[in-house]
């Protein structure tokens, strides 16, 4: 599960000039997230919620939107990757992992991506992964958090 946000807007933007951003934004992530062979299960806003069939299609696809923002003349996007268990529901997805991508992304800075644990464990050898050490999460509480790199040359 991985939720992703591009930037906070000023408020001094013109609404056309803040439909256009979000367009950009959700056109990028359901080309990307398709692409991988995942599915952009909703877009508020500035987020997106994806799911993809692998951490790796998952992580892969949150490197590119967050690297492509910069091309599609968007602001600096942040994302949080999360994996575990969920219930689908009528198209939307529950549980544990979807809370928990949602509060990495409020840890993440800007262009970056952050994993939990269980992606750590089962992308360490498939992508450059730093530690952030233990971060605090509204609602969730304490869990150790990785900064997720590209992944390492062939």
């Amino acid at each position: 599960v991985a939720d992703l946000i591009v930037g906070h807007y000023q408020t001094s933007l013109e609404e056309d000039e803040l439909g256009a951003i979000l367009a950009r934004f959700e056109s990028l992530a359901w080309d990307v997230v398709t692409e991988a062979g995942g599915q952009v299960v909703k877009l508020i806003g500035d987020e997106a919620m994806f799911v993809c069939p692998s951490a790796a299609e998952a992580g892969a696809a949150a490197l590119q939107i967050v690297g492509a923002t910069s091309e599609h003349n968007l602001p600096a996007a942040r994302a949080g990757l999360a994996i575990g268990p969920v219930l689908a529901r009528r198209g939307d997805y529950f549980g544990l992992p979807v809370n928990l991508a949602s509060r990495l992304v409020d840890v993440a800075a800007p262009g970056a991506v952050v994993v939990d644990d269980r992606f750590n464990e089962t992308l360490m050898d498939r992508f450059e992964l730093a530690p952030m050490g233990a971060q605090r999460l509204k609602g969730i509480g304490t869990v150790s958090a990785w900064k997720l790199g590209s992944a390492p040359a062939e």
